[in-house]
């Protein structure tokens, strides 16, 4: 297999980083499971959250990881939160909402207007 250099941001090295040492991994080796596998955690199935991508096996929609890591929280903290999660779960649903960035932000916006909805009904 001929090797290939990659480009990768800070933030993005950080977590790849981070997931090696989880997962008792070389970067290598976790560049090139994602590689193979990029979706493998990522599912969507109608009629489950409104059809968004989910974590495979859950019912956690990547939206809600991803809401949590915008706000501030790291893969440790979104782990401890939902502890049935592995981190390569968690690290597949970070990785998709950077690949997807966009649809991932409009579905967390419409999200937080229904909540506030929600809460004007409420008050």
């Amino acid at each position: 297999m001929s090797e290939q250099a990659i480009t990768l941001s800070q933030q993005t090295y950080e977590a790849i980083k981070q997931l090696a040492e989880t997962t008792e991994q070389t970067i290598d080796q976790v560049i090139r499971d994602l590689a193979l596998q990029p979706t493998t955690y990522i599912v969507t199935r109608p009629g489950v959250q409104g059809g968004e991508p989910c974590i495979k096996d859950t019912r956690v929609p990547v939206w809600v990881l991803a809401a949590m890591h915008r706000q501030g929280d790291t893969p440790e903290e979104i782990l401890e939160a939902y502890p049935h999660l592995s981190a390569a779960q968690v690290y597949a649903a970070l990785s998709y909402y950077y690949a997807h960035r966009a649809e991932v932000d409009a579905v967390i916006a419409a999200q937080n207007v229904n909540h506030d909805r929600i809460r004007d009904r409420a008050a």
